[in-house]
């Protein structure tokens, strides 16, 4: 199933049969990753995080729904849950 967003960021399906291969690698899922150098602490940042993680979604044509954190929370909203620091000694 393929989803489609309009311009106003409504989701939607597309009913049509589509195949759909990449160019660039054969069609391979790909992942994005992004790694800091120092230590980060998830749930201190969590805010921070989350958008972050919604920018690089956005960039690759990802709804910002679709992305979230260990804790349930979703870009733009962080969760309720998230403890005072993810750190564990």
């Amino acid at each position: 199933m393929l989803y489609c967003a309009s311009t106003t960021e409504y989701l939607y399906t597309l009913k049509a049969a589509l195949s759909l291969t990449s160019k660039d690698n054969g069609g391979k899922v790909s992942n994005i990753e992004l790694t800091y150098t120092k230590y980060f602490d998830e749930a201190l940042h969590n805010g921070d995080l989350l958008k972050v993680a919604g920018a690089l979604a956005t960039g690759v044509m990802i709804s910002n729904e679709r992305v979230t954190d260990r804790w349930g929370g979703i870009s733009g909203k962080p969760s309720l849950f998230v403890p005072k620091t993810a750190h564990t000694p």
